[in-house]
């Protein structure tokens, strides 16, 4: 998918989850929330980025609150994700 905000653009992975997504793959939010499950079931336009997508997007900071057009859809960052680390081959684990 194709995430773009004030004419940046960056190709990033977009999953749909619920509540619980990040309680199960043990991640942790640097910084905002995760949707609560009444969003989650109303499919809410929210969305929670990595790292690496609110450097790219996000330059000078400011994701949260921010709208995000992905795949020409406007999403409300309500998070983004601590840093990941290192995942296979030594690649940066950072969505």
């Amino acid at each position: 998918m194709t995430a773009v905000v004030d004419g940046l653009n960056w190709p990033t992975q977009m999953i749909g989850s619920n509540a619980d997504y990040l309680e199960v793959r043990d991640w942790t939010l640097a910084e905002g929330r995760m949707f609560n499950e009444p969003e989650s079931q109303r499919a809410s336009r929210l969305v929670v980025i990595g790292q690496t997508t609110a450097r790219e997007l996000f330059p000078s900071g400011g994701a949260l609150g921010a709208a995000v057009r992905i795949n020409s859809q406007p999403f409300e960052v309500i998070g983004v994700l601590s840093d990941l680390g290192a995942g296979a081959f030594g690649r940066t684990r950072m969505t």
